[in-house]
């Protein structure tokens, strides 16, 4: 600007000496600002595409547009053999029965997922079970739909694993029900109608998974007054790798605990570099397996590591 006035003649500004002037602080704030918005408004426009996101509440979103539900943590399991050496009828290792595996970050629970009943070897005369552990331990969180707009039922908690078989959704009429319907997760809306109950999930903006119902048009809605009951797995996901040793105070005295196989396959969080890549071949796939690269997708989405 002072070179133009300058370079045009300007009879007002001729003589002018700019150099720590008013005006020329006001021109170097005005460079400055105009250099910060040039700044900022790359980096908004960079936000608005999947490719150039940096931020994962963006890339989240903009995933949202593919139907892709990133991978939540994922919880390590291991094999056990439980023997009893003084069996009586009945005798079983009851579901959500609490382990303790000693890992390298402390001692981390794990749970059994249903109810084990023990079978006579043949061999040894003994009874005997064996099953999978889970490492992480179930809690749940309870809401009460009191408003139109309450609409997304977010988990508290960010380690958790949203696997079906350590998720479930009742929804009870009223704070005074004894009778819960459960709902079950939609991954497609085919099929749907106004009376399917059935719930959906998804990330929000601050990393924790929500979830949400119908409109009454595609799955069933909830109405106002009902009390939504979310019982859901925590989990440590990479941490619970590789524990050798289990013991648990629900069972001791008569039973000894065998550990067949150390634990594996805990996993973190879907990376955002991964959101990226799978999100839209996702969509390439479209939940059907005929050509090569849609049984390559899914498969990678399904078996992530």
């Amino acid at each position: 600007l002072q070179n133009e006035k300058n370079d045009k003649g300007d009879l007002i500004f001729s003589d002018y000496d700019f150099e720590g002037s008013n005006l020329n602080v006001i021109l170097d704030v005005l460079s400055y600002n105009s250099h910060l918005m040039g700044f900022y408004a790359n980096q908004l426009a960079n936000e608005c595409f999947l490719d150039t996101a940096k931020k994962r509440s963006s890339i989240v979103s903009r995933a949202k547009e593919f139907n892709y539900i990133p991978r939540s943590m994922v919880c390590a399991k291991a094999e056990v053999l439980v023997s009893n050496s003084q069996y009586k009828e009945g005798d079983v290792v009851a579901k959500e029965t609490i382990f303790y595996g000693q890992s390298e970050s402390g001692t981390l629970p794990f749970c059994v997922l249903n109810d084990i009943p023990f079978n006579k070897n043949t061999q040894t005369q003994k009874y005997v079970c064996s099953f999978s552990l889970y490492q992480g331990a179930f809690t749940s969180v309870t809401y009460t739909k009191t408003y139109d707009w309450d609409k997304f039922f977010e988990i508290p908690n960010v380690n958790v694993d949203i696997d079906e078989k350590m998720f479930k959704v009742l929804v009870y009429a009223h704070e005074n029900s004894s009778e819960a319907i459960e709902y079950t997760r939609a991954s497609s809306i085919i099929e749907l109608n106004e009376t399917s109950k059935v719930y959906f999930i998804q990330e929000n903006w601050r990393g924790h998974y929500e979830i949400y119902f119908g409109n009454g048009l595609i799955g069933q809605s909830v109405s106002l007054g009902s009390v939504i009951k979310i019982t859901y797995f925590i989990t440590q996901g990479t941490s619970g790798n590789n524990i050798t040793q289990f013991f648990s105070s629900d069972l001791s005295g008569k039973y000894k605990i065998s550990v067949i196989t150390a634990s594996y396959g805990g996993q973190p969080i879907e990376s955002t570099e991964s959101i990226q890549f799978l999100a839209p071949r996702n969509y390439e796939a479209q939940q059907r397996c005929v050509a090569k690269n849609d049984f390559i997708t899914i498969v990678k989405t399904k078996y992530r590591t």
